[in-house]
């Protein structure tokens, strides 16, 4: 609940505070450079496969794609989402970072909150307030400026920590020179202070929960998993009778157009939760009570149908040069990802990646839908011209 709170959380900050931008300047392609001689004078959001930006944006930056490099320097605040992240540049606002695999290097003004697989925090860095991250694996030599929130599998702080400490973790280690000026909470199976290390406030070491009551709490959670991975099926199978055609398109956009997929899917994520937050202050007028709850039921339906668009995309690698139909792909590739989003700690990461790569792929096929020229292409055509035999030549 801690990892999904923090990441509703970034993504709510960044929704609100995209919707109030002026302007924005926005860049599709499959390889995007920025060079550090240009300047942005708007916000800048940028999608593709190989994002690299080395400029300076006096705005905010929101970078997404399968690989992001940030040299550069903003403004403001900034999200970059992908698989792979690397931040150097200076960050005038507060970084959030959602990816498998993020280093960073930055000097940050004010919070960094991380959601990833894998998180190194070079020692160069600085982060100016808070910091939030939810990991895997963690490491932070960079000293922060007030309060730190960890929920990891294996933590280690070798920095300066201005504030309080809460630590959830399979195990924390305090490295030589670590100061904790506040308090440190803890929760999980080992804590190692090192020689050199310093708490200066309390230490408080939250006992993990009995071990009858964690078997009994992992086999609901396999319950739980059998049955949603059912009702998933269940509704693909649905989907997949109804548009077969849809989903064969769809599916096929994930890995042709991987970057556009993963940078449409997050943007229309954070538009839809936006959505759903005004949804929700709508709620208290009775009147509009009813078109609520109609929209976040479509709303869900569509977030419900990306999993089933990315699970037919992984059928479809699996079984690519079996022959199998749209339908056996689906079932292989749902099944794959619904067990997969149960993993200990990169199972949100998968969660997050699926919903974004199925509305991405969704949200490519009806854009090209609506441009001629590259629905045109993909669904006319043309019968090839009938060969004609030569003539017959009387000697």
């Amino acid at each position: 609940m801690k990892i999904l709170y923090l990441t509703l959380s970034i993504l709510t900050f960044l929704s609100l505070q995209c919707s109030i931008s002026s302007a924005i300047s926005f860049q599709s392609s499959d390889a995007i450079a920025i060079p550090s001689t240009q300047v942005i004078n708007d916000d800048l959001a940028v999608a593709g496969n190989s994002v690299s930006i080395a400029g300076k944006t006096l705005g905010e930056l929101f970078a997404a794609g399968s690989s992001i490099s940030f040299t550069g320097e903003t403004a403001n605040s900034s999200l970059l989402a992908g698989s792979q992240v690397s931040s150097s540049g200076f960050i005038g606002g507060s970084l959030r970072i959602l990816s498998s695999s993020a280093t960073i290097s930055s000097k940050i003004k004010n919070d960094l909150m991380v959601a990833a697989g894998q998180t190194v925090i070079g020692p160069e860095a600085k982060i100016g307030r808070d910091l939030l991250v939810a990991s895997g694996t963690f490491s932070l030599p960079a000293p922060v400026g007030r309060n730190v929130f960890i929920s990891a599998g294996d933590a280690q702080i070798s920095s300066i920590i201005g504030g309080n400490a809460w630590v959830n973790a399979e195990r924390l280690t305090l490295l030589p020179g670590a100061v904790i000026k506040g308090d440190l909470r803890y929760r999980g199976n080992k804590l190692d202070i090192r020689p050199g290390a310093t708490v200066k406030g309390k230490i408080i070491n939250l006992p993990l929960p009995a071990g009858a009551k964690k078997a009994k709490k992992s086999g609901f959670n396999w319950i739980w998993t059998v049955l949603s991975t059912i009702a998933l099926l269940a509704f693909g199978t649905v989907l997949t009778a109804i548009f077969p055609k849809f989903l064969k398109t769809a599916s096929g956009n994930v890995f042709g157009n991987f970057g556009q997929c993963l940078g449409w899917g997050a943007l229309t994520a954070i538009i839809g939760l936006f959505a759903i937050i005004t949804a929700f202050i709508l709620t208290f007028t009775l009147i509009l009570a009813p078109i609520t709850l109609s929209f976040l039921s479509i709303y869900w339906i569509v977030v419900y149908s990306s999993f089933i668009v990315a699970g037919a995309a992984v059928g479809g690698a699996i079984l690519r040069r079996s022959g199998k139909s749209i339908m056996t792909e689906m079932l292989l590739g749902t099944a794959i990802v619904g067990i997969a989003v149960t993993i200990p700690f990169i199972g949100w990461i998968i969660w997050l990646a699926a919903a974004f790569l199925g509305l991405g792929a969704m949200a490519v096929y009806i854009r090209r839908l609506q441009t001629p020229s590259l629905a045109n292409s993909q669904t006319v055509q043309t019968d090839p011209p009938a060969v004609q035999s030569p003539p017959d030549i009387e000697i």
